[in-house]
C-alpha cells in the first residue's frame, strides 16, 4: 500500500482542522470586543486579519 494517499488524507484533515478552529477564533474576538483591537495592534494585527482571510478562503479548497 503506498503512503502517499495517507498523507495527502493527513494533510487535507489539518487543513480542514486549520479552517473550523480560525473561523473560532475569529468569532472569538469578534464577539471580545470586534476587529478595532485587532487593528489596533499595528501591523501585526493586519497581518493576522490577512492570515485569517487566505485559512479560510483556501482551507477548504486544500482540505478537498
Amino acid at each position: 500500500m503506498s503512503v502517499m494517499p495517507l498523507l495527502l488524507r493527513v494533510i487535507a484533515a489539518t487543513a480542514a482542522a486549520s479552517v473550523v478552529f480560525t473561523i473560532w477564533l475569529m468569532l472569538a474576538v469578534l464577539s471580545a470586543g470586534g476587529p478595532r483591537q485587532l487593528f489596533a495592534a499595528g501591523a501585526l494585527g493586519a497581518l493576522t486579519a490577512i492570515g485569517w482571510v487566505v485559512t479560510v478562503t483556501l482551507g477548504p479548497i486544500a482540505a478537498v
